[in-house]
């Protein structure tokens, strides 16, 4: 279902995704970078922007990022501290 593409997110940008909220990306971000897997609308967009070699503001489902994380395309670098950090943080906010 979903497909992968590559896209290379700053610190900030991954922050606001795990939050739900859209990220602007520059046309030097779109196909670089590290795998993430996108819904088909949103590799739709990519694929058209990095021809047009243009940005574009993305919104990611927790979908997409569950299952970029899941699929361990990123590895356990950024996302994995990303990760990480989220689980700690709802671990104390549930205590």
């Amino acid at each position: 279902m979903y497909k992968e593409f590559k896209v290379d997110f700053t610190r900030a940008q991954a922050l606001k995704i795990l939050q739900g909220k859209p990220v602007r990306l520059s046309a030097d971000q779109i196909g670089k970078g590290h795998s993430h897997n996108f819904h088909p609308e949103n590799y739709k967009k990519l694929m058209k922007v990095r021809q047009a070699h243009k940005g574009l503001t993305l919104s990611m489902t927790h979908g997409e990022v569950f299952s970029t994380h899941q699929s361990g395309l990123s590895g356990s670098g950024f996302w994995g501290d990303l990760w990480n950090g989220v689980k700690k943080g709802a671990k104390y906010l549930k205590d």
